[in-house]
């Protein structure tokens, strides 16, 4: 299954992996705005800023491109543009959580 497979919106997804950072104590930061690739924009996108990483799970299905990159990965040569801020998040409840991650396709 894995994260690709829950049929959450990509808010919700960056809730999940900003909860499951946070219980891991990484640090991280969730972001909103929008992210370009070979010309193409995604408005109101969310992802994941760690360190020198993008954490994104929707971004090839955001900008409908498959060469995009996908999951973790370096920001640096990605070829991917974001410009955003801070989006607060809070945590899940473990119950939040069970409830988040059966929605699945």
């Amino acid at each position: 299954a894995g994260v690709k497979s829950l049929t959450i919106s990509t808010q919700e997804v960056v809730q999940v992996v900003s909860t499951f950072l946070g219980m891991l104590n990484f640090s991280h930061t969730v972001m909103k705005g929008t992210a370009t690739f070979d010309g193409q924009g995604a408005i109101d996108h969310y992802w994941v800023e760690a360190g020198d990483h993008i954490i994104d799970f929707r971004l090839r299905e955001a900008l409908s491109n498959n060469n995009a990159p996908d999951g973790m990965f370096p920001l640096a040569g990605s070829g991917v543009a974001y410009d955003g801020a801070e989006e607060a998040q809070t945590p899940l409840t473990p119950a939040e959580m069970e409830t988040q991650l059966s929605k699945t396709a």
